[in-house]
């Protein structure tokens, strides 16, 4: 009896080992295969290059600030209410005919109600038109080109234009700049010119050529009064009568903006 339970006790005693050396099998191949099957993760979590786009395709940011539009030039845009002034008075040029010529006398005979200004900075040059009423909204766009192209025969018929020429070294563009002042006048078959510089009185100033206006300010207003009365006692010469009050918006050539 003794001898089988020694025998069965290492029976015992080798069950127990090899149960307990597949217990230790078990596990270390259970860590072998989940380290097996977690790394390939970690590695592509962690050594996978960052993904780089060119520059054609990288996508912008939503907050990028949108580039600024360009700045179209100032073009002012003559309009009626904002363009013609006011103004009164009268022209009277009259010449008696010669004594080779029979008929009646030549007259220019106008009552002025209206007035248009452009300043022509790149010549020096100012021109007011007088009219005996105010032109149609429609017409002004046309009187504002005439007079910048000094086509003045595209006029009213029946009109006068005031030339304001300043000196080429003129800075401040006022009275003292003048070089000279014309009255020009027509009844749309005669045309005579007066000098006005002598009985022109105006205390104000243009802006200069170099200066842009911003866009929406407000135009200058000249404010000038005229007359003269020049009579000549040979009867071929004009007698020239005249005296003018006005207030009138400039209209300025366009410009560019910097």
């Amino acid at each position: 009896m003794r001898g089988k339970i020694r025998v069965m006790s290492s029976r015992t005693v080798i069950t127990l080992s090899t149960l307990i050396a597949l217990g230790f099998a078990t596990v270390i191949a259970v860590r072998i295969i989940g380290s097996v099957t977690d790394e390939p993760h970690l590695v592509a979590a962690t050594a996978a290059p960052a993904l780089t786009l060119p520059s054609e395709t990288r996508p912008q940011a939503a907050t990028l600030a949108a580039p600024a539009p360009a700045r179209s030039p100032i073009v002012d845009a003559p309009q009626t209410s904002t363009s013609v002034g006011e103004a009164k008075g009268n022209i009277h040029f009259a010449r008696q005919p010669s004594q080779k010529k029979e008929g009646p006398a030549d007259r220019i005979d106008l009552v002025v109600r209206s007035a248009l200004g452009v300043w022509q900075p790149g010549e020096n040059l100012m021109r007011i038109v007088l009219l005996e009423s105010p032109p149609a909204s429609d017409d002004v766009s046309k009187l504002v080109s005439a007079v910048r192209s000094g086509s003045l025969d595209e006029l009213a018929e029946r009109r006068a234009v005031i030339e304001l020429r300043f000196v080429p070294t003129a800075q401040a563009f006022d009275r003292n700049e003048l070089d000279s002042a014309t009255l020009i006048a027509s009844d749309g078959t005669v045309t005579s010119a007066a000098d006005a510089l002598a009985g022109l009185d105006w205390d104000g100033s243009l802006p200069s050529p170099q200066l842009e206006l911003p866009p929406g300010s407000k135009r200058p207003t000249v404010e000038l009064t005229s007359g003269g009365n020049t009579e000549s006692a040979d009867r071929v010469s004009w007698q020239q009568k005249w005296h003018l009050s006005l207030a009138v918006p400039v209209v300025m050539n366009p410009v560019t903006s910097q």
